[in-house]
């Protein structure tokens, strides 16, 4: 059994300068900016196989780079906070290479997610954070300056059992810049 999921990786200079970004917050498990990411489908737990499955029918799709743009800093959670995260504008090619991944993960057997698509880069994981001292460092940097970019490579990635993921291991590697390429294309 393996803990996996379908995600874009961001440009090196990219999670350099968002690493950058860390508010003051107590407590706070800050991600390694190796393994920042934009998660297009949690697979939760499966069996290896499944994984292979879904990595060769990834490897089929036509799909060239995605243009992201960073949007605000948020966090979720309620009364406590839970992660902080740099939101990415959802736009068509984005929500529409979510849904070939999330087709695809049905076509396996895998359960619908039945989570919207809220596209975004976990900076930070905390646990029980108060809201309020959470929502003051978040406002203190509002918007952030980060350029647009561009995604080249979705992965499909998996973790241990570590709190708050990472460090992620990459089962697959798909370059979104060139032709499709047989599963046996790991890194």
């Amino acid at each position: 059994m393996i803990r996996a999921f379908i995600a874009l990786q961001l440009p090196t200079e990219i999670r350099t300068r968002i690493a950058m970004i860390r508010p003051a917050i107590p407590d706070a498990r800050w991600v390694d900016p190796d393994d920042m990411h934009l998660t297009l489908r949690f697979l939760g737990t499966c069996e290896e196989p499944t994984l292979d499955e879904i990595c060769e029918h990834l490897s089929e799709l036509d799909q060239g780079p995605l243009d992201l743009t960073p949007t605000e800093l948020g966090c979720f959670g309620h009364s406590h906070m839970r992660a902080v995260w740099i939101g990415i504008e959802k736009t068509e090619a984005l929500d529409n290479l979510r849904r070939q991944v999330e087709r695809i993960a049905q076509d396996v057997g895998l359960e619908p997610d039945g989570r919207k698509f809220a596209p975004h880069v976990t900076l930070a994981r905390m646990t029980r954070a108060p809201s309020a001292g959470v929502a003051r460092a978040l406002g203190e940097h509002g918007r952030t300056d980060l350029p647009p970019f561009r995604s080249h490579v979705m992965t499909a990635l998996s973790s241990g059992r570590s709190r708050g993921g990472g460090p992620y291991r990459v089962e697959a590697h798909f370059d979104l810049e060139q032709e499709p390429a047989p599963h046996d294309q790991q890194t």
